[in-house]
C-alpha cells in the first residue's frame, strides 16, 4: 500500500509541474438560501509549474434590487471589489485567500492540506471525464466533489483540493443555502507559467488570527443586539465557511 502511494505521489507530482491547465467553472451562490435565482460567478482557475492562480469574478453585474422566494424585494448594498483572488502554492503547501467579515476584507495565509476526503464509488461524467464521487465536511458544512482520475493533479475550485484528481465539479450539502461549481471549459497543453502571487509583499493575516477575529466580531454583534432586544440574540453566520470557536 505504501509502495502504491509513493507512486500516485510521484505521478501527481510530476503531471502538476508538466502541464498547464486552465479550468473555466461556471458558480451559482446563493447562500441565504432565499434568493428567487442564485448569483452566477464565474472562476478561471490556471494551474501550472507547481501553483495556480484563481480569479473568481460576477457573470453580470448586481442588480439595484432583488426580489426572494416570499417576493419581498430587497436593495442590494454593494461591499468591496466584484473580483478576487485565490493562490496555491503545492510546493510550499500554501494557500492565500480573500475573505471578509462583514466589510473588511483579510488577506489569509492557510494550508493546503485543511480537506479529509472520503473518496466513493459513484461516478458523474463532467466534460467527457469520468470523475470519481468524493464528499468531506469542511469549516462547518458537508461538499460532495466529482475529480477526474485522468487528470491526476490534486487541484480545484476556490480552496477545494486534495485529491488524486483535477475536481471538475463541487456542490454544498445543503436543504437552502446554495453553492455549486462546474467547470465548462478545461484547457491542457505542455506550456509552463510562473504564476505570479498577488498577495506577495502584501499585509497578510494568518488563518488561526483571522478566525479569532472573525468570532470575535460576531460575539460583538450578538451582544450588542441582544443588548438592543433584551435577550439572548443569535446571529446567523453566512459564508461557505462557518468558524466556530472548536
Amino acid at each position: 500500500m505504501k509502495k502504491k502511494l509513493t507512486v500516485l505521489f510521484g505521478l501527481l507530482f510530476f503531471f502538476a509541474n508538466s502541464q498547464r491547465l486552465q479550468i473555466k467553472y461556471d458558480v451559482q451562490i446563493d447562500m441565504s438560501g432565499m434568493s428567487a435565482k442564485p448569483f452566477n460567478h464565474c472562476y478561471l482557475l490556471d494551474h501550472s509549474n507547481g501553483t495556480s492562480l484563481q480569479k473568481k469574478f460576477l457573470k453580470k453585474a448586481l442588480p439595484e434590487s432583488v426580489t426572494d422566494k416570499n417576493n419581498s424585494t430587497s436593495r442590494i448594498v454593494k461591499i468591496g471589489n466584484d473580483t478576487t483572488y485565490v493562490y496555491k502554492d503545492f510546493l510550499k503547501n500554501s494557500l492565500y485567500s480573500e475573505e471578509r467579515i462583514f466589510t473588511k476584507t483579510f488577506l489569509v495565509a492557510d494550508q493546503l492540506n485543511i480537506f479529509s476526503w472520503k473518496i466513493e464509488e459513484d461516478t458523474l461524467t463532467v466534460l467527457k471525464h469520468k470523475c470519481r464521487k468524493a464528499t468531506t465536511r469542511f469549516r462547518g458544512r458537508e461538499y460532495i466533489a466529482y475529480f477526474a482520475e485522468d487528470i491526476p493533479v490534486a487541484e480545484g475550485p476556490g480552496k477545494f483540493n486534495g485529491l488524486p484528481g483535477l475536481i471538475l465539479k463541487v456542490m454544498l450539502v445543503n436543504s437552502t443555502a446554495v453553492f455549486s461549481a462546474e467547470a465548462i471549459e478545461l484547457h491542457l497543453d505542455s506550456s509552463i507559467k510562473d504564476n505570479l502571487n498577488p498577495f506577495a509583499n502584501q499585509k497578510l493575516t494568518s488563518f488561526k488570527d483571522f478566525k479569532k477575529e472573525y468570532n470575535r466580531k460576531y460575539a460583538e454583534l450578538e451582544s450588542f443586539s441582544s443588548e438592543q432586544s433584551g435577550g439572548n440574540a443569535s446571529i446567523k453566520r453566512g459564508g461557505l465557511e462557518l468558524l466556530s470557536d472548536d
